[in-house]
């Protein structure tokens, strides 16, 4: 009996330990909205990356649609360049006036879309992504 309410007074500590912990971790953001606290993680990532093109998902060497996006644009002189875009849990999409971590399924081929982020070679990791 007296094991049984010694572990009962354990598992009860380390309930509140981790409830206050977690509470604690919350109070530094109560006056934030989510996607704000989200944003400043962002901002760890340099941008050196902002071009308007349109967004496709398909594969023209294999003439097959893929999982992976990428953005086709162009510069003076340099038509139809492309990167990868990679998305991760701190991509924000702004979608018909609406900001949210970005979803690919709402994405269409072709969709014009201005993307910036960190690039690297060539692929994108997005930070912001705003649907024209």
């Amino acid at each position: 009996m007296k094991k049984m309410l010694f572990l009962i007074i354990v598992v009860a500590i380390f309930g509140l330990l981790v409830f206050f912990n977690q509470n604690i971790l919350f109070l530094k953001v109560v006056n934030k909205e989510p996607i704000t606290v989200l944003k400043e993680f962002n901002e760890f990532l340099e941008i050196n990356f902002t071009k308007t093109g349109s967004i496709l998902n398909w594969d023209s060497q294999t003439e097959t649609y893929t999982e992976n996006w990428i953005l086709l644009y162009e510069e003076p002189g340099k038509p139809a360049l492309s990167v990868k875009l990679v998305f991760n849990e701190n991509s924000f999409c702004t979608i018909s006036q609406e900001e949210k971590i970005c979803d690919k399924a709402d994405f269409n081929n072709g969709d014009r879309a201005e993307v910036r982020g960190h690039r690297k070679d060539k692929i994108v990791i997005v930070t912001s992504l705003i649907r024209l």
